[in-house]
C-alpha cells in the first residue's frame, strides 16, 4: 500500500505524464536487471570503446557487490570517475569476460 502511495505522490508532485513515468519505469527496472544478472551482454573491447568508459556494465556493477569498495553508479561511471571510486582494474573486465558468468568467485580464482 505504501508503494502505491509514493508512485501516486511521485505522479502528482513531479507532474510527470502517467505514460512518461511508465516507460522510465520500465527501462530503469530492465537497466536493473541487467546489471545484477551476472553475465555480460555487451561485445567484446566495449571498455575501450569512448561509450564503454562511461556506462556502467553488469560486470562493474558485480565487482561493486563483490568487494563493496568501487563502481557504485548503476547507469554511468562518470560519477566514479568523478570521485576516484572506479575500480583500476576495469579495462579488463568486458574484453576478458564478455558472454560469461560474472561472479566473485570467478574474480577471486582469476587474481
Amino acid at each position: 500500500m505504501r508503494f502505491g502511495a509514493g508512485v501516486v505522490a511521485i505522479l502528482y508532485l513531479m507532474s510527470v505524464h502517467p505514460l512518461a513515468f511508465l516507460i522510465f519505469q520500465t527501462l530503469s527496472t530492465a537497466y536493473n536487471v541487467y546489471g545484477h544478472c551476472g553475465r555480460e551482454f555487451y561485445p567484446k573491447g566495449m571498455a575501450s570503446h569512448w561509450l564503454g568508459r562511461w556506462v556502467n556494465t553488469s560486470t562493474a556493477h558485480e565487482e561493486h557487490h563483490a568487494r563493496g569498495r568501487y563502481n557504485y553508479g548503476l547507469y554511468f561511471l562518470f560519477w566514479d570517475r568523478m570521485m576516484g571510486t572506479v575500480d583500476p582494474a576495469c579495462k579488463q573486465w568486458p574484453t576478458e569476460r564478455a558472454g560469461h558468468p560474472a561472479s566473485p568467485e570467478e574474480e577471486l580464482r582469476a587474481r
